[in-house]
This record gives C-alpha cells, structure tokens and sequence, in this order.
C-alpha cells in the first residue's frame, strides 16, 4: 500500500525545509505521528497553534477525493455486464 501523509493533501503544508517537513501549524516540523498518519489532525494536536487539517482544494479537485476523516456514503454497487 501507498502512504500519503495527510498532511501533503493539506492546505497549510509549506514543503520541505531542509530535512523537515513544516506547515503553518508546525514551522520547527511537523510531528511524525501526524506525517505518519498516526493521529487524526482534524483534532487539535499540542503545539499545532489552533490550526488543523484541511485538505485543500487543489487536492480535492486533482485526487477527485472527499475528506479524508468525514464518513461518505458508500458508492453504488455497479450493475453486471451481461
């Protein structure tokens, strides 16, 4: 399976500084729970400066994805080819 941190589909992520990886939240980098996946950034994290995931709209449009930590309804089942 591919990893994607949440934070790369997020609109405070800033890049890469060095061997860091810094957003608005965090500028001296980003806490490895939150880079790895390991804690949902939509909830408050210490430290992160009142700022919280969310996703940006240029991932929304280019991944076609809905956010990552709301429940979506299940997709349709698709009607058998005959």
């Amino acid at each position: 399976m591919i990893h994607t941190p949440q934070c790369a589909l997020c609109k405070h992520f800033e890049g890469h500084k060095g061997t860091r990886n810094i957003c608005s939240a965090f500028l001296k980098g980003i806490p490895v729970a939150i880079w790895n996946n390991e804690f949902d950034h939509s909830k408050p994290y210490p430290g992160g400066n009142d700022i919280h995931f969310e996703q940006s709209e240029e991932s929304l449009q280019t991944l076609g994805v809905i956010n990552l930590f709301e429940e979506e309804e299940p997709a349709p089942a698709l009607a058998k080819a005959s």
